[in-house]
């Protein structure tokens, strides 16, 4: 966003790549790069940059961009970063990335920003101390397709988690296509916290709709991986509360 633009977007360029490892410790660019304008549209998110105690406040609306690679990218299973730099109008100033922020959750991400000491950690520094400053993260969505194998590129996998928000527990349920080359195979569901560590595992699941209990997971967002015969099947994000 730019402080005072209004709700049409002045943001003018946008480059973005993905890197092998953090920018801070020695990864490298494996994809795009940090000069080619590859923005294709950009509008305003209906959404404001506010703090707590203005609420209401619309001096900062935030746009949503989007950009589509002039190059395929192609990754293999792993971890990886997204780094990404704006241009904007010169009228205002920005542009400013606003971090993640929900309010039952204090830490939301892991995010570094590039700053004339080099590359630091995003915080949310807490009034309260040190003790209570949290980590944010960016907000960005990255649409493709998982490829499973030649034989499975167009093979659609139907997933549900329900309810979500998961309270106290939810009904996962799994639609395999009569193709599936998975059908009458064990799953395995994984739950990860929002910096990607492994909080929950469920192994040797033989049906295809299973109960999954929140029990001792904290109010927050959380992700999940199912797999089949060491093959990811789906990931998605979800709220615990």
């Amino acid at each position: 966003y730019q402080t005072g633009t209004g709700n049409t977007s002045t943001i003018a360029s946008f480059n973005c790549a993905v890197w092998s490892g953090s920018p801070a410790n020695g990864g490298t660019i494996i994809f795009g790069d940090t000069t080619t304008d590859i923005m294709t549209s950009t509008a305003w998110s209906g959404i404001y940059r506010t703090s707590s105690t203005t609420l209401m406040d619309t001096l900062r609306p935030i746009m949503r961009n989007s950009v589509t690679p002039t190059t395929s990218w192609s990754l293999a299973p792993g971890s990886y970063w997204l780094s990404w730099q704006t241009g904007g109008s010169s009228s205002f100033t920005g542009p400013w990335g606003p971090p993640i922020s929900y309010p039952i959750q204090r830490i939301t991400g892991a995010a570094i920003q590039k700053t004339g000491a080099g590359w630091i950690p995003v915080i949310d520094t807490a009034l309260a101390g040190t003790g209570d400053d949290a980590p944010q993260g960016f907000p960005f969505k990255i649409y493709g397709s998982i490829i499973l194998g030649i034989n499975n590129m167009d093979v659609n996998y139907s997933v549900t988690l329900v309810p979500n928000p998961v309270q106290t527990s939810s009904t996962v349920s799994v639609n395999l296509p009569a193709s599936s080359p998975f059908l009458n195979s064990e799953f395995t569901f994984d739950v990860y916290d929002v910096m990607g560590r492994e909080i929950k595992k469920m192994d040797h699941i033989n049906k295809s709709s299973f109960i999954f209990d929140r029990e001792g997971m904290s109010n927050g967002i959380y992700s999940y991986k199912l797999f089949c015969q060491n093959q990811l099947i789906k990931e998605e994000k979800f709220l615990v509360q």
